[in-house]
């Protein structure tokens, strides 16, 4: 067990159980900018984190009837497929295209650095009193413009996903709450149902590509348990917009020095 992957693991937490975001979007810009984890190594361990630590969530929200298995299922018909593109299309070019490992490298930090910093605009904005009870319900009510809405969207967000990690719930918890109209309990219990599925089959993937660092992962779970204890604790005494606002900075900040790497 190395200490440090489960203080990342205890920041982390800490700052999902105090904010309900994060840890997608932050685990993978630390294990590479400050713990100099190979980005592949941070990636797929990431998803598998990411994974393992929602399972629990899923259960919670089921039972209080806060999913909407509907849209859960038709983001994942473009999310799943689009993070298996992503995954094995890097995969292919490397093998078959005879792209360097340096020229890899370059191409998922600067994917990366782009979506931490698209995640940052849905935190931040949330934070803000204007924005937080915004909606634009396009396809309240209305199947077939759900499906047409949700599935190209699931199969864009679910390739980010895929390749970078980073963004499943910063990206898919917008739509589902500003596009979709749901309400703030079921766009988390219906984004941690989706996010379990995508990331699980990209932590597949990446078991089968040998990306995932395993004595990492424990290490991280490890840390996170009493971290997002420690946060939801914390929650109730804490201003979350200043919190929220912190986030989005971080996140900018990471993704930007991701962009100029």
């Amino acid at each position: 067990m190395d200490l440090r992957y489960t203080v990342v693991g205890l920041l982390i937490g800490f700052i999902v159980g105090l904010t309900g975001t994060g840890a997608g979007s932050i685990t993978t810009p630390v294990l590479i900018f400050l713990l100099g984890v190979e980005p592949k190594i941070a990636i797929g361990t990431d998803l598998a984190y990411a994974t393992l630590s929602r399972l629990a969530g899923v259960g919670v929200f089921w039972r209080r009837g806060r999913i909407e298995w509907r849209l859960v299922k038709l983001l994942a018909l473009g999310s799943v497929p689009g993070a298996l593109v992503g995954i094995w299309g890097l995969w292919g070019l490397h093998r078959y295209g005879h792209v360097s490992d340096a020229v890899l490298r370059h191409f998922v930090l600067h994917l990366l650095g782009f979506t931490l910093v698209v995640s940052a605009l849905p935190i931040a904005l949330k934070a803000h009193p204007r924005f937080a009870e915004w909606r634009l319900p396009l396809a309240l009510g209305k199947p077939r413009r759900t499906a047409w809405i949700a599935i190209p969207v699931g199969f864009v967000f679910g390739m980010m996903v895929g390749v970078t990690s980073v963004g499943g719930g910063a990206l898919f918890g917008p739509v589902l709450l500003l596009v979709f109209g749901l309400g703030a309990t079921t766009t988390i219990g219906t984004e941690t149902a989706h996010a379990v599925l995508l990331t699980g089959v990209a932590a597949l993937s990446n078991v089968v590509l040998k990306g995932i660092d395993y004595a990492m992962l424990g290490s991280l779970l490890l840390g996170s348990i009493p971290g997002e204890l420690l946060g939801s604790y914390l929650c109730v005494k804490t201003a979350e917009r200043p919190m929220r606002l912190v986030l989005a900075v971080v996140l900018l900040l990471s993704g930007l020095k991701a962009v100029v790497a």
